[in-house]
């Protein structure tokens, strides 16, 4: 993991101290980012970046090897082919992923402000 991938580290104190580490793009806002927990951290194996909307770390540990994609998709007003590069971004990205991988997308999927849709899965890692 390069300086360039790594944005900063924030450490909060206290004895339930929270300390996470965000990856993203140094200096550019609006840009996507994920934020992981500091005992998963010297798990991360691979952080990739596609664009400005979309990323991917890879997590791997003795039992998971974990796909997490944080993606934004275009918002209304955007061009049909802003909004159609993005999900076969997506589609290419995920399909990518090893059958034996995990495979998480997060992030705004709708494309709309203020509407959202909550789906979730949880596992023990």
């Amino acid at each position: 993991m390069s300086a360039a991938q790594m944005l900063f580290e924030a450490t909060h104190s206290g004895s339930d101290a929270l300390q996470v580490t965000y990856f993203s793009r140094p200096k550019i806002p609006n840009s996507v980012a994920i934020a992981v927990s500091q005992r998963l951290c010297d798990a991360v194996a691979e952080v990739e970046r596609f664009d400005d909307q979309m990323m991917k770390i890879v997590i791997v540990t003795a039992k998971w090897h974990i796909h997490c994609f944080s993606a934004y998709t275009p918002q209304t007003g955007c061009t049909n082919s802003d909004k159609e590069f993005f999900w076969n971004l997506l589609e290419e990205k995920s399909i990518a992923v090893p059958a034996k991988g995990y495979l998480i997308i997060v992030g705004d999927l709708n494309g709309h402000k203020g509407e959202w849709l909550q789906l979730s899965c949880t596992t023990e890692i």
